[in-house]
């Protein structure tokens, strides 16, 4: 259940920082080489995205992804 948490909040900050990896791991304040590692894992294929109002980041649909 947490592993799908997880891969949803790398899903959409990928999306947010339209693929670019670095700035996705900024988005979830974690080094850019544990982000690659964990896209890895989870075989996660970069999608466009957008960062939404107030700098949150928001997946596919448009819905905002919580914060930890």
């Amino acid at each position: 259940m947490i592993i799908g948490h997880e891969r949803r909040y790398i899903e959409a900050a990928l999306e947010a920082a339209g693929g670019v990896q670095k700035k996705a791991a900024e988005l979830l304040h974690i080094k850019p080489t544990t982000l690659n590692e964990m896209i890895k894992r989870y075989e996660i294929l970069p999608r466009r995205g957008k960062i939404g109002p107030g700098g949150r980041i928001e997946d596919e649909s448009g819905v905002t992804v919580p914060e930890d």
